[in-house]
C-alpha cells in the first residue's frame, strides 16, 4: 500500500466508526449506561488498537521495522486491550460484553468493507 493511501485507508475505516458507534452509544446511554459506558470504552481502545497496526505497517513499508519491535508492538498491542477488559471486570459501571463489541468493532468494519467490495466488484 502507498503512503498516501495508507493514510485514505485509515482516514475512511476511522470515519465510519465513528458515524456508526456513535448514534448507537448515544441511544444506548438513554437505554442502559453501562452498555453505552462498555461500548465507547471498547471503541476507544479499538481506535488506539487500530493506530498502532498502521504505525507498524508504516515501519514495515519503510523497512524500519525489526522482529524484536514487531514483537514488542504486538505484545504492547494484547496487553493493551487485556487491560481494557480487565478494567471493565473490575467496574461494574462498565458492560464487558459491549466492551468486547467496542474492541472488535474497527476489525468487523474491516471485514465488512472488504466483503462489500468484493461483492461490488472493486478492486480495493
Amino acid at each position: 500500500m502507498e503512503k498516501q493511501s495508507l493514510k485514505v485507508y485509515q482516514i475512511e475505516i476511522l470515519k465510519y466508526e465513528y458515524f456508526i458507534s456513535l448514534p448507537i452509544i448515544a441511544v444506548l446511554f438513554f437505554v442502559e449506561k453501562s452498555l453505552s459506558v462498555g461500548l465507547l470504552w471498547g471503541v476507544c481502545f479499538s481506535i488506539i488498537d487500530f493506530n498502532l497496526k498502521l504505525m507498524g505497517l508504516k515501519k514495515m513499508e519503510q523497512h524500519k521495522f525489526s522482529r524484536g519491535s514487531g514483537f514488542v508492538n504486538y505484545i504492547f498491542r494484547y496487553v493493551l486491550l487485556g487491560t481494557s477488559m480487565f478494567l471493565s471486570l473490575k467496574f461494574e459501571s462498565i458492560n464487558i460484553v459491549a466492551t468486547m463489541v467496542g474492541i472488535f468493532s474497527i476489525n468487523l468494519l474491516i471485514l465488512a468493507r472488504t466483503i462489500l467490495k468484493k461483492d461490488l466488484g472493486q478492486n480495493t
